[in-house]
């Protein structure tokens, strides 16, 4: 009786909370707010579109992408990524030209997204106040031209910050070329290429050309709380379908 006392009062620090967040985006060409709703918990992710009806999941490795108005699921491991990525590295000239019309024009689109250099991101002395966090401004600098402001924040002051910041570097691994090549996008942000650099979570990210800010994306209503396993998972009846876009890859 004891026993099952003790391990009664254990049972709360077993269940590990998990975060909920939103991310509220404005720009010039939607003055209105767009709100998507994003979930970690053990080392899982999820995010809604604003609608509801995409949902994209990470957990072991594996992304998958939901279309609640289609019922149906594709699924793209990491592995399979890191093989796009090898064979997109191996591609030459003559692979391309022999390729099927459509599939090369495709791929040649591909190829030029990839070219985009990553920004090469330098803190700032500036600081602001998101949310009520202090964070301090690093530029994401692209061929010399400022792309990106991120407002950085100490992950410890943010409720839950470690866990979405680990997330969010697990996910930098699925972006635009790598999963192009497998017909999905998943986590297709341009800053997620430089997440891995940073010891704080970006807090809030604007987006520049030719020196005006043109987008901002500020992380709101962040808290703690235990998440539904449900919530990762693939729903009941939903078929798997291939991706309708894949690129067939050459070997290299």
């Amino acid at each position: 009786m004891k026993f099952a006392f003790a391990l009664f009062l254990l049972l709360p620090a077993l269940v590990r909370a998990g975060v909920a967040y939103d991310e509220r985006t404005t720009s010039i060409r939607q003055p209105q707010a767009v709100v998507r709703h994003y979930y970690v918990q053990n080392g899982q992710w999820r995010g809604d579109d604003a609608n509801g009806i995409i949902i994209a999941l990470l957990r072991n490795q594996t992304a998958y992408v939901i279309d609640n108005a289609h019922r149906t699921f594709e699924v793209l491991p990491k592995t399979k990524v890191d093989q796009a990525a090898a064979r997109l590295a191996a591609l030459t000239p003559s692979k391309i030209a022999n390729m099927p019309p459509e599939e090369r024009e495709r791929m040649e689109k591909i190829l030029v997204r990839m070219q985009v250099p990553a920004p090469v991101y330098v803190m700032t002395d500036r600081s602001e106040l998101v949310e009520g966090h202090a964070c301090r401004i690093w530029e994401g600098i692209e061929s010399g031209t400022k792309r990106l402001e991120l407002c950085v924040a100490a992950s410890g002051t943010v409720s839950g910050g470690g866990e979405i910041l680990a997330a969010l570097k697990e996910l930098s691994h699925f972006f635009p070329g790598r999963t192009d090549a497998q017909g999905m996008q998943v986590g297709a942000a341009n800053w997620w290429k430089g997440v891995e650099n940073f010891d704080g979570l970006p807090i809030s990210i604007r987006s520049f050309n030719d020196g005006t800010a043109v987008s901002e994306t500020i992380m709101t209503a962040v808290h703690e709380e235990v998440l539904s396993p449900a919530l990762f998972d693939v729903p009941v009846g939903y078929q798997l379908q291939e991706p309708k876009h894949a690129v067939h890859m050459p070997e290299p």
